[in-house]
């Protein structure tokens, strides 16, 4: 009876050890990957807002009642066109007045010029005394600096009654009015807000953490989408940085020109988004996303094949897209395993049935 329990386990043991080194013996079929290092740009996705780079709130040069309004809200106005006119009637008796005493001083200094011209015909036949030549000379100088006085008076005069006026500074549209007929404003009295509808841009608040890379590259490219149905992307790049941060946002501002030619898709005040392109410091390998094992701590992992079994590597996930990965962490000179990953564990015998290069 022991004789045949003692064969019995004989008989298991050789079962079990067989079935052990069957097991050990068996590999498993995947699939390999092999990858190439690169360098690519990071992209940063922000939404700004479109800005005139002439945006002006008008004011009158001189204070005054308004007498008429050339244009309203929503209007198209060129460069010098009159927008407003304030009652310029004292302006203009005081014009009348200036004029009235620079033709009575120009009179003064020709009647001056023909007594001097007397007296000097008069001294070549030695009958006047040198000091009235004298003095007729120092009343004619006296009456050019009369005449003078008198023609600056009437340019101010002209240019008082010219600034009852307003005239548009530059090309654009009248965002909003703030007076109507009849009202009395001032020089500090803003009457009109003008845009220009050229010469925009597009102003981002960027996080500080990303000055550096931003004022690092000589040039950064971007692509410029406007929020409206039907827009075409403009490539593009950042055209200035301002190298100082909000103190409550913890962001900087970039601006970002959009070409004249492409700005009848931009008003000014709308939004716009921004992909821009940053040159990363660190290789990146991308991989197919069935590469990726998936911790549940939210880490990554990959394996390779070294030597004829699974090797996992720890990696950053950087970027994504619909079938790939950019992740951190590989030499680029791996091969990936990228099928059954979430079944293998370091050691585990792999066979590779077919091998895929980097070219999908």
């Amino acid at each position: 009876m022991q004789f045949a329990v003692r064969a019995m386990l004989s008989v298991v043991l050789v079962s079990v050890s067989f079935v052990a080194l069957n097991s050990y013996a068996q590999t498993t079929e995947v699939d390999v990957y092999i990858p190439s290092l690169t360098q690519q740009a990071d992209v940063m996705r922000l939404t700004g807002t479109i800005e005139a780079t002439r945006d002006a709130s008008l004011a009158s040069m001189e204070a005054g009642s308004v007498s008429a309004l050339k244009v309203d809200v929503g209007s198209l106005v060129n460069k010098g066109q009159k927008l407003l006119e304030l009652d310029d009637t004292l302006a203009k008796l005081e014009l009348a007045q200036a004029k009235a005493s620079l033709e009575a001083a120009t009179v003064a200094k020709q009647e001056a010029e023909r007594l001097l011209a007397e007296v000097v015909a008069l001294s070549k036949q030695q009958s006047v005394a040198k000091t009235l030549i004298g003095e007729r000379r120092a009343n004619l100088a006296n009456a050019k600096a009369e005449s003078i006085k008198q023609q600056a008076a009437v340019s101010l005069a002209q240019e008082i009654v010219n600034r009852h006026a307003l005239y548009a500074p530059f090309s654009g549209v009248i965002a909003s009015r703030s007076v109507d007929v009849g009202e009395w404003i001032t020089p500090q009295s803003s009457v009109f807000s003008l845009v220009s509808q050229s010469d925009l841009r597009l102003v981002l608040d960027v996080p500080q953490e990303y000055y550096n890379d931003f004022a690092s590259q000589d040039s950064v490219a971007a692509a410029v989408t406007p929020d409206i149905k039907s827009s075409a992307t403009i490539n593009t790049q950042i055209t200035r940085l301002v190298g100082v941060a909000n103190p409550i946002s913890r962001t900087f501002i970039a601006h970002i020109d959009i070409p004249n030619n492409n700005n009848h898709q931009f008003i000014a005040g709308m939004s716009a988004s921004a992909a821009v392109y940053l040159t990363s410091s660190k290789n990146k390998v991308w991989l197919p996303k069935s590469a990726i094992k998936q911790h549940p701590d939210g880490g990554s992992s990959v394996f390779s094949i070294e030597n004829g079994v699974a090797k996992r590597l720890l990696v950053t996930v950087a970027q994504a897209n619909t079938e790939q990965v950019s992740v951190l962490g590989l030499s680029g000179a791996e091969r990936i395993v990228v099928s059954g990953v979430e079944l293998l564990k370091d050691g585990t015998a792999l066979t590779v049935k077919s091998t895929v290069s980097d070219e999908l």
